[in-house]
């Protein structure tokens, strides 16, 4: 006959279920504790990283002031080359999406609108003095200098994607080769094999039978020499396709750097490229010429705290 329960085991059951109650509590405040930290870890990465492009954008912007400084007095002997400086300084800015928003600072803001209107002066006033060939000159040359690094990296990339093209050609041919030879390999295989257990069962009778086994032995040679080099221009291809990869990282699709290029310049192949670089080239030495500006290094903190 079962017991009946008792007081006690009520007392029991409903201390085990408050146990339960408040273990439960504790994972799920545990849970929330490990959130709240991962959280946290996060935001500190996020600030370092704003920290780290801030500093980046401030050295930009002392670089920009340490030339804006020197564009009047190349305005007096060279307005073009002033003027293309200037609207290449602009177009560094917002290319890459500089603007008050890049700073936290009050003071920092202030000073990068003082550096993109004192600029734009110099653009402007630059413009008065010259004719509308020259000026387009001057505008097409500050757009050459912010594009000559994207142009450049396209240059190799480009060249890079014509290789691979060719390694991808190249393999094609090979796996056509082998296509091809496959009938061949098999049938001296086999041709080899049954000579040679013929000439072997003949050896008991004549040693003359040695020829035939020597002419299967080069049979099955020459099969397994068509295998090794259909093998090792696959090896080569593999080889000159990871080095290419190393050698330019940024081909890799999945950095998307080409087609974003493309987008600027065209789908010209990298000989074309070649050729509106040099044009390009020539266009900046012309306009510009000299006298080159004066861009000052920005200190670094431990100078200014020495001072």
């Amino acid at each position: 006959m079962a017991r009946k329960q008792d007081w006690v085991d009520y007392a029991n059951l409903a201390s085990n279920v408050i146990q339960n109650v408040q273990l439960s509590s504790i994972n799920v405040k545990m849970q929330e504790l490990a959130e709240l930290t991962r959280r946290k870890e996060d935001r500190e990465q996020e600030r370092d990283a704003e920290e780290r492009r801030e500093a980046i954008v401030r050295d930009a912007v002392f670089q920009a002031d340490s030339l804006l400084r020197s564009l009047p007095r190349i305005s007096g002997e060279n307005p073009r080359a002033a003027m293309a400086w200037a609207r290449h300084t602009l177009l560094q800015f917002e290319r890459n999406g500089v603007t008050s928003a890049s700073f936290r600072s009050y003071e920092d803001k202030e000073r990068l609108r003082s550096v993109i209107d004192g600029h734009e002066r110099i653009v402007q006033q630059c413009a008065a003095s010259l004719s509308p060939q020259q000026q387009d000159q001057a505008e097409r040359c500050g757009q050459y200098l912010a594009e000559r690094d994207d142009l450049n990296l396209l240059i190799r990339l480009a060249g890079g994607q014509e290789e691979q093209e060719r390694i991808a050609d190249r393999l094609r041919e090979i796996n056509k080769q082998e296509k091809s030879q496959q009938g061949l390999v098999s049938a001296l295989v086999f041709a080899g094999a049954i000579i040679g257990f013929i000439s072997l069962v003949a050896l008991t009778v004549s040693w003359l039978a040695v020829i035939p086994l020597v002419v299967g032995a080069a049979a099955i040679v020459a099969a397994v020499g068509m295998l090794l080099r259909v093998k090792q221009g696959k090896n080569e291809i593999q080889v000159q396709s990871a080095q290419l990869l190393k050698d330019l990282p940024l081909l890799d699709p999945a950095f998307g750097v080409l087609p974003k290029l493309r987008e600027s310049f065209g789908s010209a192949d990298s000989a074309t490229l070649s050729g509106i670089q040099r044009d390009r080239v020539a266009l900046i030495a012309e306009v510009l010429k000299n006298p080159k500006p004066d861009v000052a290094e920005r200190p670094s903190a431990s100078s200014d705290a020495n001072r």
